[in-house]
């Protein structure tokens, strides 16, 4: 499996992720995978519905969970069970919130995903702290890194000037 970052238009760097994987093992930290050439496994595994896009050598988008939509909704949703995903990597909590950051066009989220993040926030004190601070950096990026705090804190809400 391999990554290639390309800059877009406005400067930021694009990653597209070649290669399947399916997990054998997951702790919340690390995962034995397994290469597999089945996309929708692929897909099931990823954190993101926007993330779980896959594109055909004839140009045609594979999209199993709802990405498309998504992203023209900006709206941004986990693959499958939250609480799932969530376990399967703490690091994803801060992915939503940098993904939601960057793309959502409300404060709003959905229900079910802050109790999923808020029931596990916990796991992300397990997580090495050189992984916490790459990840967060790039969370900061966004713009809810104030209301990110608040809810992983159970702090009020904020709202966006």
């Amino acid at each position: 499996m391999g990554e290639s970052r390309l800059p877009s238009c406005d400067g930021q760097m694009l990653g597209a992720t070649t290669g399947g994987l399916v997990d054998l093992v997951c702790d919340g930290r690390r995962a034995e995978v397994q290469y597999t050439t089945d996309w929708q496994l692929d897909a099931n595994r990823r954190d993101l519905t926007i993330n779980s896009l896959f594109l055909d050598l004839d140009g045609t988008v594979i999209d199993y969970f709802g990405g498309i939509k998504d992203v023209e909704r900006r709206r941004v949703a986990f693959v499958g069970n939250a609480v799932q995903r969530i376990q399967e990597d703490y690091l994803r909590i801060l992915r939503y919130f940098r993904f939601f950051g960057r793309i959502s066009s409300s404060l709003e989220h959905e229900n079910e995903t802050i109790e999923a993040i808020k029931g596990n926030s916990e796991g992300l004190a397990e997580r090495q702290l050189e992984q916490q601070s790459l990840c967060m950096k790039k969370s900061l990026d966004g713009d809810t890194n104030k209301e990110m705090d608040n809810v992983i804190n159970n702090k009020k809400k904020t709202q966006r000037p």
